[in-house]
């Protein structure tokens, strides 16, 4: 059930679905707080991010295989994209692409071709990125500091690591 394995929610763009992840993909009507559908979305989601426009959600998983999900009719697509180290969330950035977090790397993932750009390769184990309003930069917290990196900063516009912040 979705009360014992809550993992990670999402809020449409116009406020009137929640998405949410607990072994499957939750959709819930706001209006109603009423179940739309649950669907599967691969063996263990971890994250859930939504288009700009609302249309789609990328659901994550830990194997780091991405499920593209339309939501104008609730259908999961066919084909994951998969990407390559283990998935720890997925960020909808102002200039619309999506981030994923793996270790070691960040992927850029275009929403609406579900396609990736070659990632941006450090050593670190990066946590659920954030990113600044302009979209310009995403941060992420090193989740096993061992390099000495508490957080990392990455410029969005040129795909690479733009500074670290060193742990005290």
């Amino acid at each position: 059930s979705f009360a014992a394995n809550g993992e990670a929610l999402a809020m449409t763009p116009d406020g009137q679905r929640v998405l949410a992840i607990g072994g499957t993909l939750h959709i819930i009507n706001t209006a109603t707080d009423t179940g739309v559908a649950s669907l599967p979305v691969g063996p263990s989601p971890v994250d859930v991010a939504i288009s700009p426009d609302g249309t789609r959600a990328i659901v994550a998983n830990r194997n780091g295989a991405l499920y593209s999900v339309d939501l104008r009719n609730n259908i999961v697509g066919t084909q994951p994209l998969m990407l390559t180290g283990g998935v720890t969330g997925i960020t909808t950035a102002p200039n619309g692409y999506m981030y994923v977090t793996a270790t070691n790397r960040v992927y850029e993932i275009d929403p609406s071709t579900f396609t990736q750009k070659s990632p941006i390769s450090i050593t670190a184990d990066l946590g659920k990125m954030a990113t600044t309003p302009t979209g310009r930069y995403g941060l992420s917290v090193n989740r096993n500091p061992v390099t000495g990196t508490i957080l990392v900063i990455f410029d969005l516009i040129s795909r690479t690591v733009a500074g670290q912040i060193p742990s005290t």
